[in-house]
């Protein structure tokens, strides 16, 4: 596995003013990553301790603990730690499509809006979700697919889907759109605020 990272600097309305990347080779753990991140966070805050700062995941615990490890809160203070939305949207993409098939578009549409407006959006899509999570021919729970992924993804990660609030305090909710075979491990964002990001990729994606 490759390990790769981005820290940002936001201004007030979450646009990127610039953006450092760190990687990697295969064989190096992440929390050498996540530690060579830290440095261009922590010392802006020095000087500008009113900076807010935002850690974004795509939901791996492997990579939440190095980020929070490498950014404890007693050193940066406080932190926002949310899901990265695109990574959130693959999920509900997949389910959509194998549940609605040629109208997912639309669905996915529909959940993209209540994720950027409503804080609760995340037990809302949760409750669309549910009906579909048993097998409608013998009425046993579906254990794998992309249904139950979103649903098991959701349950687990709801508390970090607030991107109403996120928007309302001018904080970023993703790094940057994900790509395919790409997987997306974690940010860290701080008014002009920080962010942070590492993401994972295998050897293939090249």
């Amino acid at each position: 596995m490759v390990y790769c990272g981005t820290v940002m600097l936001h201004d007030g309305n979450g646009r990127a003013l610039y953006s450092m990347r760190f990687g990697q080779m295969p064989g190096i753990e992440p929390l050498d990553v996540c530690n060579a991140m830290a440095s261009p966070v922590y010392r802006p805050r020095e000087k500008q301790p009113e900076l807010r700062r935002q850690l974004l995941a795509d939901g791996v615990h492997e990579m939440w603990n190095v980020l929070q490890s490498s950014f404890p809160e007693s050193l940066l203070g406080p932190r926002h730690m949310m899901v990265d939305f695109w990574h959130v949207l693959e999920k509900l993409s997949a389910a959509a499509e194998a549940i609605h098939g040629s109208e997912s578009r639309a669905v996915v549409a529909g959940w993209r809006r209540l994720l950027e407006r409503r804080r609760d959006a995340a037990t809302q899509i949760l409750a669309d979700l549910e009906p579909y999570w048993c097998d409608p021919l013998d009425g046993n729970v579906v254990t794998d697919g992309p249904i139950h992924e979103a649903i098991t993804y959701l349950t687990i990660h709801a508390h970090r889907m607030n991107y109403a609030g996120a928007r309302a305090k001018g904080l970023p909710s993703a790094a940057e759109p994900s790509t395919p075979r790409r997987r997306r491990l974690a940010t860290a964002t701080g008014a002009g605020r920080h962010a942070v990001s590492p993401r994972s990729r295998t050897e293939a994606d090249g």
